[in-house]
């Protein structure tokens, strides 16, 4: 039985690690007790308001968070062999 279900449990695992990266509803209050433990763009937007020129670091760390959640997405679907679980279709 552990066998049919492992790839399915790493897949969710995968998918749930992609959505709490840019959770921002718990992470807000994460953050606001200790900034290490808030999501990515919590400190995004830390950065942000920190000083001139701080809109290019910003930038960058959103094009980090999108390659890092388009990486797990893939990830999962050559594991789980899904073909359009990435678009939303099954």
């Amino acid at each position: 039985l552990l066998p049919l279900i492992s790839l399915n449990a790493f897949g969710g695992a995968m998918l749930s690690f992609v959505y709490s990266m840019s959770e921002t509803s718990v992470g807000i209050t994460l953050g606001s007790i200790n900034m290490e433990q808030a999501p990515i763009t919590a400190f995004m937007k830390e950065v942000l308001m920190s000083a001139a020129g701080s809109i290019n670091i910003a930038a960058a760390l959103g094009v980090l968070l999108i390659v890092v959640q388009i990486t797990a997405i893939v990830v999962v679907n050559i594991i789980t062999k899904q073909r359009y679980s990435f678009i939303g279709l099954t």
